[in-house]
Order: C-alpha cells, then structure tokens, then sequence
C-alpha cells in the first residue's frame, strides 16, 4: 500500500508541475457564483440557480476516485465508487433521509473503472475492474443480495488501465462495452440471461475510454477514441457498423472519462468529448448526429487551460444536452443548452487534477445530479465522494433598460435595449482600439452595389446548434473568392460565433471603417470565443497565395488568442493576436496555398480567445495573388 501511496502522489506532483507550466497571471475564469446572473448576447435570459446542495456521501478513506451515478425511478440517486485505500468496490444509495452505504466487492484490488445503471426494478448492474487478477467483473443487486460473476479475463500488462462501460435493458440483461488494451480491441459482451456472449467490435484500439447505450430495441451504441480520433459504432440488428466521428487531436487528456454518449428519442448519437488542442490547452465539445451528418460545436474552451475532462453527458426531456466535466484548474463545472446558448457554470473548487471523473444524471424535473471525487494536494486532504444536486431554470430578461449589474465606463455609455446588436460587442468591453473611430463619432455607412438590403445594425444570431460543416459551390470571381469584399453582406460565407454574434457586418456597426466598401468582417471582440468564417473555394494553380486585409488591436499579451488559416480542417497558418501584433491600421496579409494550388478546398478563417484581455480582427477584400510580396 505504501508503494501504492508513493506512486501516487508522484503522479500527482507531475500533474500540478505540467499544470503550473500553463498558469499565468492574467487568467480569469467566466464563470459564475452559485447565484449570480448570466446574460447571454442574443436573446437575453437570465440564468437563475435556485439552489446547489453539495454533500460528502463517503469520507472513511480514501474513495470515489473512479465514480458512477444512475437515479432511480424516483429520481434518488445511485452511487458506485473506488475504495482506493482499501481497494475495494463500495456502493452509496440515497434512500430518502441518509445515504446507505456497503462494500459490494473486497477480494483484492477491485472496483476501477467502475460503471454503473439501474433497472426496471430500480435494481443498480455495476461493471468494474479486477486488477489483482486481470478480470472484467460485474455485479448486481437481486434484491436481497449482491451476485458477483467474472465476465471475462483481461490480457492487459495494466489491468486497471481498461475502461468499462455498462447500459441494461429494462428486464434486466447487462451490456457492457470494455477495451482490452493489451490486445488492442474494443470489445462487448452482453448477458442472453444465461450466459456472457462476447464480440470483437474493432481490432488495434487502445482506447482511453468508451461510452454505451441502449436504443429504443436494445441495440447497442458505443463511442470510443482510436488513433486520436473519435469513433462511433452500432449494432443494426445484423452486424457491427462502425464510422469515424471526428478528430479529437490527442484524446486521452485524463484517461477517463474523456467522451460520454446519450441518445435520443429517434436512437440519434449525442457525444461530448474532450478535444485537445496543444500541449497546454483542451476543450469541451459536443457533436450530435442529425439528418445523417454529425454536426459539432465547442462548449468550453480557455486558452492555456485543460477542460472538458471528465465528461459526463445527459439528454433532458427537450433532448437537449447537459454536461459535467472538470478542468485542470481543479474546477467542477456543468454546462447545458438552451436551444440557442450553452449555459457553463463552476459548481465548486478543489477537485482533482487527473485519474478521476464525474457522473451526470438528471430527474424528472431535468434538475442535474452529479457525483464526483474532491482531492485536494494543496494542502493534503483525504479523497472523498461527493455529490451536488442543482435545481435551475431560465426566466425572462427582466423589462428595465438598464443593466442588471453596473456598467464599466468605456469609450462611450450606451442605454441598453432588450435585445443588444453587434456595438454592444465594442462597447461593453473593455476594448481600446487605439485609431479606431469612437462610437460616438460613428460615420453613417453609404450602401454599395451589393444584392442584399443592407441592415443598419444586424442583431447578433444565436450560437448555432452545430458548427456548419456545408460544402459549397467554389466560384470564380475575379478575385477567386465569393463575396471576396463581403459587399453582398452576410452570403456566401458561413459564419460561426461561439458567443453568438454576427461576423460580416455593414460599416455603422463596426468600431472601424472597412478597407474598401460599406462592409467587413469582424472576429474576436468577446472572451472566449471561437469565431471563424469559411467557404469552398477554387485556389487558382497560378495565383496560389491567399491574400487579405487585416487589422488587428488587442489588448492581451502574446500567446494566448491566436488566428488560424484552415484548409479542409488542417492547420495550414497561425498568428497571434497580441498588443505587439497591432497593426494600428488595415495591413495586406498574404498566405502560401501552394500545396493546394488546383484544388477545390474548404476555407477556414479562424479567431480564438482566451477568457481575459480582448482581441479583435477586422478583415476584408480578400484575393488571389500570384506571389507573396
């Protein structure tokens, strides 16, 4: 045990040493207090908490290191949990008035990557790790009494490494889906009622971490990482159908719990997952299938900050996704969709750096429930098991033309409406914009040619339900792009605002005169946002360097908001955006495509934004160019 100890504790002093690297002075969370205010841009709502109750459920050693929650027909929670001192498989059930607690399994080092669902009966089915004797193990309650049969046997040289995952149909027959990472398959195995029937979905997976369910005719589901991707498998009643859902860069940022699947009434896949961006940085994501695409989107992203970890997903009954997850600034945090914005709120401090997780579910009433393990090296205090029950619900933006909380004096001081347009972006931040036009001195734009009516303040579009992913017809414009000038206003291009705001604007709503025209494009501007435009395009085999007008003004120290050039989602160049970078002006900015010269190729030009400190980058008259001088 000792040994053990040691072990530990030298994997966490890693962690906190790779986790300081990424510190900096200037980070400052956005999230909430249990009970303050959101506004969100677009259709304003207020987010209001009701309450969180936060409760230790097992404090007697160390335990809840590996957690899995289930409610109950009567919404009453379930808990299977990892007794780490004593290495054995605990169970925590709410029964109205106290938790009741038992140890289900003590013989050996039993109880990792712990799984867990209820039944019809209200009776909890827990699949677990057998690391003593490399075995895939699975318990459940009659009843009266806990029955414990070994599935399988597992070939791993780290048999606690191998993830399990368990959903059971309502008369009681488990499935469980599990990674055999010695041999490299993911691998299910499912109970006839009188025996283990087990399949090799895909060879050489080593996969960090699976997720399963049940559709509506007991078929199974599984989402699973391989070769730094996210993969996607099925069961059609005949055979084993299995697609390539996205890349995830580098999955694997915590070991577990990194992607979490539900489905829908209509057996459509809902994923979160954590998408690792550099060395120092990953994020929350979401991806749904819909119409027979998937369709992604971000969540929760900070530049210099590991989030997204530890994600535990749940469909409410409007089929929209609630999420807990944690990040490496030892924050619980739960995020959900309101069918136009994503909600994100920290739930509590001093969780744990890594080899931990969450476990979501949701009541009747879509009120959360989650379960997860406190651990906290600074200083030293005992694992335990915990558990937070939040009741929230939206209600409408309140009918005064002031703002709820008071309004720092900027450059200018607007009267608020119920529903804020895109200055609001340039006038409720803290922007300085060195020889930018103030708002006050806003010139009145004069339309030009352009087949769109022009709107004097377009009001910022809702984020998006997925980041659009549509392949266009590539034109041939004189300068090689459509809508190359944006003077046919918001077509042609598709736009993305993770904070919801419009990006090709006319220039009464911009904080400075476009290039060339009555309208540009503006990205950045918010905090946290992820912004992009793209479009498919022809790059010309003889005019195969992309040039555009920028201007840049930020606020922010260099590396940590950046823009991007994108061609079918590879990275082809970055710059950042910093206050050294400020161009103070409209600057030509050309990029090298010659390894695509001739090809038809999506598009992307990208802002991200960290959580302090604005960034902004205008864009315009994008062209073609024979050389880069």
């Amino acid at each position: 045990m000792k040994g053990k100890l040691l072990l530990r504790s030298l994997h966490y002093a890693l962690l906190v040493a790779v986790a300081l690297i990424f510190f900096r002075e200037s980070i400052v969370t956005a999230s909430a207090t249990l009970t303050e205010p959101l506004i969100i841009k677009g259709e304003p709502t207020y987010l209001q908490i009701l309450s969180w109750s936060i409760e230790i459920v097992d404090s007697a050693a160390d335990v809840g290191e590996y957690n899995a929650l289930a409610l109950d027909s009567n919404g009453r929670p379930h808990i299977s949990y990892f007794d780490y001192d004593n290495q054995d498989l605990k169970y925590a059930k709410w029964t109205g008035t106290n938790w009741q607690i038992q140890i289900i399994d003590s013989s050996g080092d039993v109880g990792a990557n712990n799984s867990l669902d209820i039944d019809a009966a209200n009776n909890p089915h827990i699949s677990y790790v057998d690391s003593t004797n490399c075995d895939l193990k699975y318990a459940r309650w009659t009843g009266s009494t806990w029955q414990i049969q070994t599935v399988t046997s597992i070939s791993s040289m780290y048999c606690s490494g191998f993830p399990t995952a368990i959903a059971v149909e309502q008369n009681g027959n488990a499935h469980i889906a599990y990674s055999d990472s010695n041999y490299f398959q993911l691998k299910y195995a499912h109970w006839t009622g009188s025996s283990w029937q087990i399949e090799t979905i895909e060879e050489w997976v080593s996969s960090y971490d699976v997720s399963l369910a049940l559709d509506s005719n007991n078929h199974p589901h599984i989402a699973f990482d391989r070769d730094n991707s996210l993969k996607y498998a099925w069961w059609d009643n005949s055979t084993w159908q299995v697609e390539y859902v996205t890349s995830m860069a580098n999955p694997g940022e915590s070991n577990i719990g990194d992607l979490s699947l539900a489905l829908d009434d209509a057996n459509n896949p809902h994923i979160a997952y954590n998408y690792k961006v550099n060395m120092g940085t990953s994020g929350l994501n979401y991806i749904h299938k819909a119409g027979g695409s998937w369709q992604d989107q971000p969540v929760d992203y900070e530049s210099g900050v590991h989030t997204g970890m530890s994600v535990s997903l749940a469909l409410d009954e409007s089929e929209r996704p609630h999420i807990s997850y944690r990040n490496n600034l030892l924050e619980l945090k739960y995020a959900y969709f309101t069918g136009s914005d994503w909600i994100k709120q920290k739930i509590q401090d001093n969780v744990c750096f890594g080899g931990c997780n969450t476990s979501l579910g949701l009541d009747g009433n879509g009120n959360p429930h989650i379960s997860f393990y406190e651990y906290d090296i600074f200083p030293y205090v005992q694992g335990k098991l915990k558990y937070a029950s939040g009741s929230a619900e939206l209600t409408p933006t309140p009918t005064s033309t002031s703002p709820a909380t008071p309004t720092p004096t900027l450059i200018s001081t607007p009267s608020w409406t119920s529903t804020p347009g895109p200055m609001d972006r340039f006038i409720q931040l803290p922007l300085v914009l060195g020889n930018h036009i103030p708002a006050t001195a806003m010139p009145t734009a004069t339309p030009g040619a352009s087949t769109v009516t022009p709107t004097a303040t377009p009001s910022p579009t809702s984020n998006p339900t997925s980041t659009p992913t549509h392949t266009l017809t590539p034109t041939t414009t004189a300068c090689g792009i459509g809508n190359c000038d944006f003077e046919q206003g918001a077509t042609v291009w598709t736009e993305y605002s993770q904070n919801g705001w419009s990006l090709i604007l006319q220039a009464a709503a911009l904080p400075v005169l476009p290039h060339g025209g009555s309208w540009a494009a503006w990205l950045g501007g918010d905090y946290n946002e992820i912004a992009y435009l793209q479009q498919s395009v022809l790059v010309p085999a003889n005019l195969p360097y992309l040039g555009y007008w920028h201007w840049i003004d930020s606020l922010d120290a260099c590396g940590f908001d950046h823009a991007y050039i994108r061609i079918n989602d590879n990275l082809v160049h970055q710059y950042d955006l910093c206050s050294y970078e400020n161009t103070n002006g409209w600057e030509l900015h050309v990029v090298n495509l010659s390894d695509y010269a001739g090809q038809t190729v999506q598009l992307q030009v990208r802002v991200e934004t960290d959580g302090s400190l604005t960034s902004n980058l205008f864009l315009d008259d994008f062209a073609f160019r024979a050389t880069g001088e």
